[in-house]
């Protein structure tokens, strides 16, 4: 099997092209971001995340005289809230009536969850079901780095300003003479990061780290510093189409995590994570995880063990391999939900 990946070096593209495709045995793969059509005229399979940066009207004449297929990938919703940092410059560019059209041009559609599955079965009924997964390989097979203080961890892009506001109130109540407060991805060129390490860290007032912005195949490293890993996230539409990857990057280093009592995070042991809600605050949650060290530790380590059966990055890939065999008319048949998920 001949599978073209499309990949950009940006994070979504590396977990759900990128690694999947390089940890997928007995498949011949050509990564390329921009295509001609010499690239197509001998794949089966043209693998990629959105969209592809090429006219779609020319692709769609190469498939039908070459006959590959194409396999699109989406890890959230094509439609943005009117609050998202990105709002105007898709409204202004068409960019989700652009995303709409690749859905329905696919011949196959992947998705991270149930909820995504169902928002983008109308545009397309060959829809299949693979969560996200870490393997712990690579840059993932890190060791902690040991620090005095409990570093209170949160990384991610600048469109998350509305919510790290959700941490403010609790971070100004805990005591932080034993805490650090890390921040991760930072870009000194986005004025919107500026701001948010701003949030995070009370103006530079309190003990922190902010780490610069990695390449993606270097990204991880930063999670050595996490002792307790925070996933804030404001409850709307868009939100509610993401993954669940910040629970399973934190269970990768078998750190605790704190998160909003929302989709994409509902649904895991109540044991294994920490739900904030409007009887469990930011502040009880931080506050019971850093007053009882070792049982932040225990917990982490068990939904690390969780995640590794639940969220098994072999298992999907399997599926994944099973997916691109029915689309090319292979002899296995790929199922709608591969695995149990707690979703």
């Amino acid at each position: 099997m001949n599978v073209l990946a499309i990949y950009d070096k940006s994070g979504p593209k590396f977990h759900r092209i990128l690694m999947p495709v390089h940890r997928m045995a007995g498949i011949n793969i050509t990564v390329k971001y921009t295509i001609e059509e010499s690239d197509v005229k001998d794949q089966d399979i043209i693998f990629f995340n959105r969209n592809i940066p090429h006219s779609l009207d020319e692709l769609y004449l190469w498939r039908n005289k070459y006959g590959f297929k194409l396999v699109c990938d989406f890890d959230d919703h094509y439609l943005l809230d009117t609050g998202h940092y990105l709002y105007q410059h898709y409204q202004r560019n068409d960019i989700s009536r652009k995303l709409e059209k690749w859905i329905r041009i696919s011949d196959v559609v992947t998705v991270t969850h149930e909820r995504l599955y169902h928002e983008l079965l109308p545009l397309n009924k060959n829809i299949h079901i693979l969560p996200n997964a870490i393997s712990p390989t690579d840059q993932f097979a890190i060791s902690k780095v040991p620090d005095d203080k409990t570093r209170l961890f949160w990384c991610g892009s600048p469109t998350h300003l509305r919510d790290l506001q959700l941490l403010r109130p609790a971070f100004e109540k805990i005591k932080r003479d034993k805490v650090k407060f890390v921040i991760g991805g930072y870009n000194k060129n986005e004025k919107e990061w500026t701001t948010m390490a701003n949030v995070y860290t009370n103006d530079g007032r309190w003990d922190h780290i902010v780490i610069d912005a990695m390449p993606v195949h270097e990204y991880y490293s930063m999670y050595s510093l996490c002792d307790i890993s925070l996933a804030p996230l404001v409850d709307n539409k868009f939100n509610q189409n993401k993954s669940n990857l910040k629970i399973l990057e934190a269970a990768n280093c078998a750190a605790p995590i704190i998160v909003s009592r929302v989709h994409p995070y509902i649904g895991f042991p109540e044991h294994l994570v920490n739900y904030v809600d409007s009887h469990r605050t930011w502040y009880s949650q931080i506050n019971k995880l850093l007053r009882d060290p070792g049982m932040a530790r225990e917990q982490g380590h068990e939904l690390r063990n969780y995640c590794n059966e639940v969220y098994n990055f072999d298992k999907i890939n399997k599926h994944r391999r099973e997916v691109f065999e029915y689309a090319i008319g292979k002899p296995s048949e790929a199922r709608e939900v591969p695995l149990r998920t707690s979703e």
